[in-house]
């Protein structure tokens, strides 16, 4: 796993000089960290507010010199995910079937989380259940933790290969 970081600040917009940077340091190490392919989000772009399209042509740029296998992934939020479709039928299989148990464990949070699986079908990812107004996102992990236990996630993404 490597951690990319496209701006100086967290809380700054990413800057397109930092994801050269970046790439620029990756292309000169790759090959003596033993790194055979990578599959990666567009930097910089979601959270960071750079477009998609700078962010697709910096990368394409830097990263077409490599001789591995490149993936690179466009993110989008409203993307079902197939493990947040496991954990919505787990979770409310689970409060139908065995209330008491599970309430007990964590009795209004996963009132919470019930209500945004049963009524919010905009949300159909984890990362958006844990946006949702009334879900803490340590709530979420441990009402994730409960029902998925032992559960593989498959992957569900669909790259762009350069």
């Amino acid at each position: 796993m490597l951690n990319f970081p496209t701006k100086r600040h967290w809380k700054h917009p990413s800057k397109v000089e930092c994801l050269e940077a970046g790439l620029a340091k990756f292309l000169a190490t790759y090959q003596g960290k033993g790194i055979t392919s990578i599959a990666i989000l567009l930097l910089g772009a979601a959270n960071g507010g750079l477009t998609e399209e700078v962010s697709l042509s910096v990368m394409q740029q830097y990263l077409s010199q490599c001789d591995i296998l490149v993936e690179i992934y466009h993110y989008d939020p409203m993307a079902t995910d197939d493990l947040y479709k496991k954990f919505r039928s787990t979770v409310l299989r689970i409060a139908k079937q065995d209330g008491d148990k599970a309430m007990k464990l964590l009795i209004n949070q996963l009132r919470k989380v019930c209500e945004v699986l049963e009524w919010k079908h905009e949300v159909n990812s984890l990362s958006r259940l844990a946006s949702e107004r009334n879900i803490v996102l340590k709530t979420l992990e441990k009402c994730f933790h409960y029902v998925m236990d032992g559960m593989d996630a498959p992957e569900t993404a669909s790259p762009t290969l350069i």
